[in-house]
């Protein structure tokens, strides 16, 4: 009798074994653990892009010009400034190069160009040729200028919501104004002008190299991975400078130098512009 139930247990036994270590081979693959997900580092939106704006001045002032004249005696006297005028073309344009650092900063250098026109009056306190003394002479020009001025700006990205990105900005720079000749009016004012006509008057615009600093906001919006459409605003001061020199008439009397300055410009922008990341 045992030596038949020998055999059994043994068999029993073997397939016992078998069993638990085909669970076991079961229970190793339930409890595995899924491999860690692998981190990829962030990557930096950095590199080169050009960039081109169309712009529309809402709003130009020029602050105070002055004007001075020159007499028969050889000197120099200041006149009195009594408006000013100044309005600027539709549309004005720029390019530029620029590199972003980083996701939130970027920095770029333009070239900006405008044009407009201006019309100054004031008063002498010398009186007009063929008037009587005591009486003054009254002008009244015009004249049309461009401008171009080199700007190195910097820019701050704020959060991206559905593709729109906010930003601010600031620049500094120059801006070079050229003013063309100007055509103007002399008439005399007091009580002995009597019957003294107006005289026409023409005196050549000049140019000079003023600092301007600008502040900027908006928003741009992605077009692609590479090209961002840019809604902005734009308020810029440009310092004071040379407007006209004297006349034929003046320097002929010996008058050299600068007869009028404008007092500079705040120009309001609205602008539309486009960048392309480039490299």
């Amino acid at each position: 009798m045992s030596i038949v139930i020998r055999p059994a247990i043994c068999l029993v036994f073997g397939m016992l074994c078998a069993v638990n270590t085909t669970h076991a081979l079961d229970l190793d693959k339930a409890i595995t653990l899924p491999d860690a997900p692998v981190t990829l580092p962030i990557t930096e939106a950095k590199g080169w892009y050009l960039r081109g704006d169309i712009s529309t001045s809402f709003k130009t002032l020029n602050r105070s010009h002055s004007f001075s004249t020159f007499s028969v005696g050889n000197s120099y006297r200041a006149g009195t400034a009594t408006n000013s005028n100044f309005k600027e073309n539709s549309l004005s344009g720029g390019v530029g190069i620029g590199y972003r650092f980083n996701d939130v900063f970027r920095a770029d250098a333009t070239v900006d160009i405008f044009s407009g026109s201006g019309t100054v009056s004031g008063t002498s306190l010398d009186r007009c040729p063929g008037a009587l003394g005591g009486t003054n002479c009254a002008l009244t020009s015009s004249g049309k200028f461009t401008s171009y001025g080199l700007m190195a700006n910097a820019y701050v990205d704020l959060a991206t919501v559905a593709k729109f990105t906010p930003y601010v900005g600031a620049g500094i720079g120059a801006t070079q104004v050229n003013w063309g000749e100007f055509n103007g009016t002399g008439s005399c004012i007091g009580g002995g002008c009597g019957g003294v006509a107006d005289v026409n008057i023409k005196n050549s615009g000049l140019s000079q190299w003023r600092t301007t600093w600008a502040l900027m906001t908006g928003v741009s919006y992605e077009l692609s991975e590479k090209a961002k459409l840019d809604f902005g605003y734009r308020y810029s001061r440009t310092s004071s400078g040379k407007m006209f020199g004297y006349d034929s008439a003046s320097t002929a009397l010996g008058a050299s130098g600068t007869q009028a300055r404008d007092g500079g410009f705040d120009r309001h922008e609205v602008r539309v512009g486009l960048r392309i990341a480039a490299w």
